[in-house]
Parts: C-alpha cells; structure tokens; sequence
C-alpha cells in the first residue's frame, strides 16, 4: 500500500484498499520509522522524490523518498516538510558510499 501513495493521495489509496484514511495513516506511521538503518544497503540503483496530498483539496502534503535496493522499490524517507531545506537534509543523511552508487 506504501507504494500506491506515490503519485495519490490518502484518501484515493483508502478508497482502492477499501480501508479508512486514519487506518491508512496508521499503516504509514508504523511503517516508516524516523530513522533509517543504511548499514545492510549495498547500493542504491534509483532515488525518487514525489509528494503527496494527506487530503484532496488540502494543502497537507508529505515528501515520499523512494529507491530500488537489490531491484525492488521502497520507500526510505517519508518526509513532513516539502521544503529544499528537508529534502536536502534527508539527501544529506544518505552515507557517502551510498551516494555514488545511484
């Protein structure tokens, strides 16, 4: 279901799930951790960056960060702000060694 965010909303993933927006929430919230553990990733193929509407018609949006590790696609970041500033701290927190690699 993670993964039917990128390019919906919520609200649209709730509605295709048959679940409701707050279990969806909770579904992200437990999910997503604040941190990630980048030590078991070898390389990172392909980096994405999307954003997405908690609500339609609201301006509550999220950052998704999302990256192929060993050929499938996860989401690795979720983040609160959709500023240059928390994209570019999240991309700042990515180690170097993972960097070259996408």
């Amino acid at each position: 279901m993670l993964l039917e965010l990128i390019n919906s909303t919520l609200e649209d993933v709730s509605r295709k799930q048959a679940i409701g927006v707050d279990a969806l929430q909770g579904i992200l919230d437990r999910q997503i951790s604040a941190t990630i553990d980048w030590n078991p990733i070898q390389n990172l193929e392909v980096v994405g960056i999307d954003e997405i509407a908690l609500k339609k018609g609201h301006r509550d949006f999220v950052v998704v960060v999302s990256a192929y590790i060993n050929g499938m696609l996860q989401v690795i970041g979720l983040l609160s702000e959709r500023t240059k500033a928390a994209v570019k701290a999240f991309f700042n927190s990515i180690p170097k060694r993972l960097r070259r690699t996408v």
